[in-house]
């Protein structure tokens, strides 16, 4: 009798410390939270150094503009694109007189290039957050001209002249990149200040008496602009 009583006090101080453990604060130990159904876990973002892109509001300066954005080391990456050019249509409406745009004009396309590297204050490695760039960039638009020169003996005489107008800038730009979860794609707006030079060639008309006809005129001004633009992109 008194040997299973023993055992009996054995067995009730053995599981004491396992009951109290449960009951004084409720704490609860997992030892294996990979299988653990109450642990959320995060899925870790995949790093991406390269990433494609296009212009969204591009096309309203006469554009349709690609580029490619790759990573470097301490949050700094360097960022090129290239595109073909149509006609710059809110540059002709404000800056000159709808010159451009007559019907004696036919658009012939163009390039434009840019050239710009990025720095991302808050990087983690990938295309995060805030960013600074300082930008070159060139753009041409071509055109023909269709005219009629009438020479001394009163014929008219067809002629096309080639003209166009094109912009080379310097910027400085504050951007910030967006991403979804996945890390991949990229939604990428800045706003930054141009100090631009622009160039241009038209047709000047010149009436002599005893003929009129037209010569190519050359023009050129540079000025301070603001430059904003919005960019998808796809990192890989």
């Amino acid at each position: 009798m008194r040997s299973l009583r023993i055992l009996w006090l054995f067995l009730c101080l053995w599981q004491l410390p396992a009951y109290s453990q449960i009951s004084n604060g409720g704490i609860i130990v997992f030892d294996n939270t990979v299988e653990n159904p109450y642990v959320k876990r995060k899925m870790p973002r995949t790093i991406y150094a390269n990433q494609l892109k296009i212009g969204i509001l591009s096309p309203f300066r006469g554009i349709f503009e690609a580029g490619y954005e790759r990573m470097l080391k301490h949050g700094f990456s360097l960022e090129v694109a290239g595109g073909y050019t149509y006609r710059d249509f809110l540059f002709e409406r404000f800056s000159t007189s709808g010159l451009y745009n007559s019907p004696n004009f036919s658009a012939k396309g163009g390039i434009s290039v840019r050239l710009g590297a990025k720095y991302y204050p808050f990087s983690e490695g990938w295309f995060s957050g805030l960013y600074f760039t300082p930008e070159v960039a060139y753009r041409m638009y071509n055109f023909e001209a269709r005219l009629t020169n009438i020479n001394s003996s009163g014929d008219n005489v067809p002629v096309n002249m080639h003209c166009m107008y094109d912009f080379t800038e310097a910027r400085f730009a504050l951007g910030q990149n967006v991403t979804d979860n996945s890390g991949r794609f990229y939604v990428d707006y800045r706003l930054g200040l141009a100090f631009r030079q622009v160039t241009g060639t038209f047709p000047e008309f010149v009436n002599t008496g005893s003929s009129i006809y037209y010569e190519r005129r050359l023009t050129s001004r540079f000025g301070p602009a603001f430059v904003f633009n919005i960019f998808m992109g796809y990192a890989f």
